[in-house]
């Protein structure tokens, strides 16, 4: 009975997650989907970055300094931790270990997905940049060029000569 409840639990948290959803909104969707899927009151859901550990999603209410802490590990990288409250009983633990490796490959998936999308954003500020820049080129370099040859033009002609060929 308590294992259907679990595959229910999660069967449910997969299909949320196999919908359309912002890419914001996965950790939270982790955390909410362990804690309701294994009866914590508290989950936080945590991603390692060169700056230390950020929090990411939390659902619930923590209960203190009890918290039970399972590290999140992707390809041999330790990507980020869960932290549980209260401390799991043996068949949350078991359960827990079970699902860190899938949390870490999400949050994993998570943290490459906005690293794109603030590539894409600084790429599309350097085209908009060069942009500005070629502009700024025309108007500073090319546009006096092409009027001091057209006061040239317009002086050999009032003078009557040819500008294209032999005064």
């Amino acid at each position: 009975p308590a294992v259907d409840e679990d595959r229910r639990a999660f069967r449910a948290l997969a299909g949320r997650l196999d919908s359309a959803v912002p890419v914001d909104q996965v950790p939270v969707l982790v955390a909410e989907g362990l804690g309701v899927g294994l009866g914590f009151s508290g989950v936080r859901l945590l991603e390692d970055t060169d700056e230390g550990s950020v929090v990411l999603a939390q659902w619930g209410t923590p209960a203190g300094d009890d918290g039970a802490v399972q590290s999140l590990r992707h390809a041999g990288t330790t990507v980020g931790s869960l932290v549980v409250w209260p401390a799991p009983d043996d068949r949350q633990r078991e359960l827990l270990t079970g699902l860190a490796a899938h949390a870490a490959a999400v949050l994993h998936a998570s943290r490459l997905t906005r690293d794109l999308e603030r590539s894409r954003e600084r790429l599309v500020w350097g085209r908009e940049e060069e942009r500005r820049r070629l502009r700024q080129d025309l108007h500073d370099d090319l546009a006096p060029s092409l009027a001091g040859i057209r006061l040239a033009v317009a002086a050999a002609r009032s003078r009557g000569a040819d500008p294209g060929g032999d005064p």
